[in-house]
């Protein structure tokens, strides 16, 4: 299934900048690379979760019905009661939909327009997500000494993702909420019980790993460009998740 020019096109744009900036990376002040790095990565990500969003929106306009088969018979008794039956199960399926959240309700062909108010706003999360993290990868990277990398490594890996990565998950959730969806706390609370600790325990899946190769082998300058390029994929799937 194609996707879209206009979201192609927004992360050929995310992407080239991107790699731009690595190569200059060094050259910049920390607190502007970290800026920079932040607002282009959330706008790639999301933009990344909403071309998986549209791509799965996309149906053909005849999907459901065709899942049925399609029956053809020479007696007009028969052809009336295959029409009584679509007839039926065209209104089950509508009344199945109007029991759905209308937000949720895709229609068959129709594929969504790219919103940029949350492009905006995922921008805007990382720009301000910027100026907490440049401080916290200074204070794991000079509470702990170098005596031995394996061990000072883990224990960085350990004081990021046991003390930061909770709330930082929790943050971005209380955000998505009620920045970009208008949410309440009440829309906050049942976001969080239904998707925190799952999406937690998924984070533990990848970022340990991914934070020990980046605390053991990658140069402090580049930890962040390191853990950025991973934070493509992982905030992408945290756009896709929170849209669900």
């Amino acid at each position: 299934m194609r996707i879209p020019l206009l979201n192609a096109s927004i992360i050929v744009i995310y992407s080239v900048f991107l790699l731009r900036l690595t190569w200059r990376f060094q050259t910049l002040h920390s607190i502007a690379a970290a800026m920079i790095t932040n607002i282009l990565l959330y706008g790639l990500a999301d933009t990344i979760a909403q071309t998986i969003v549209t791509v799965k929106s996309v149906r053909l306009p005849l999907d459901e019905e065709a899942d049925l088969g399609t029956v053809y018979t020479d007696d007009p008794n028969d052809d009336e009661h295959v029409e009584m039956f679509m007839s039926f199960y065209q209104n089950e399926t509508n009344e199945r939909r109007g029991e759905e959240d209308p937000s949720q309700v895709t229609t068959p062909g129709y594929s969504p327009a790219f919103n940029f108010w949350r492009l905006t706003m995922f921008m805007v999360y990382g720009f301000l997500l910027s100026f907490i993290q440049q401080p916290w990868y200074y204070i794991v990277n000079n509470i702990y000494d170098e005596k031995n990398v394996i061990i000072s490594s883990i224990m960085r890996v350990l004081t990021d993702q046991l003390c930061f990565s909770p709330l930082s998950l929790c943050a971005f959730f209380v955000y998505t909420t009620v920045v970009i969806e208008g949410g309440n706390k009440s829309d906050v609370e049942k976001k969080l019980k239904a998707k925190y600790v799952t999406t937690l325990g998924i984070n533990y899946m990848v970022w340990p790993l991914a934070q020990f190769i980046n605390f053991a082998l990658v140069p402090p300058q580049l930890m962040l460009p390191f853990s950025s390029a991973i934070g493509v994929f992982w905030t992408a799937f945290l756009c896709y998740r929170n849209a669900e």
